[in-house]
């Protein structure tokens, strides 16, 4: 979900009768519409960070220590600096 469907999605929930952020910016006052770019940033936030860690996961280095062992014996490495790599970093 991108900034621009946060933002419909938000206005919406507050204002059944607004079909859009840009219906929603117009109706309301400026501290109203304030008010709610913080919940809008906020879940932005949380989309971000979804997508940043789906993609880490994906990206990360895993080594497999012993492949030779059981499979319920053996045990993986990741390697921490694929995950924390700044090229994991999503802005929807």
């Amino acid at each position: 979900m991108n900034l621009e469907q946060i933002k419909d999605e938000v206005a919406k929930e507050i204002c059944p009768f607004c079909d859009n952020w840009a219906e929603y910016f117009t109706t309301y006052d400026k501290s109203v519409v304030q008010r709610t770019m913080e919940e809008v940033c906020k879940r932005y936030a949380t989309e971000c960070v979804k997508a940043s860690l789906e993609k880490a996961a994906n990206e990360a280095d895993v080594e497999c220590e012993n492949p030779q062992a059981y499979p319920e014996l053996q045990r993986y490495i990741v390697d921490k600096s694929s995950i924390t790599d700044s090229k994991n970093i999503i802005l929807l």
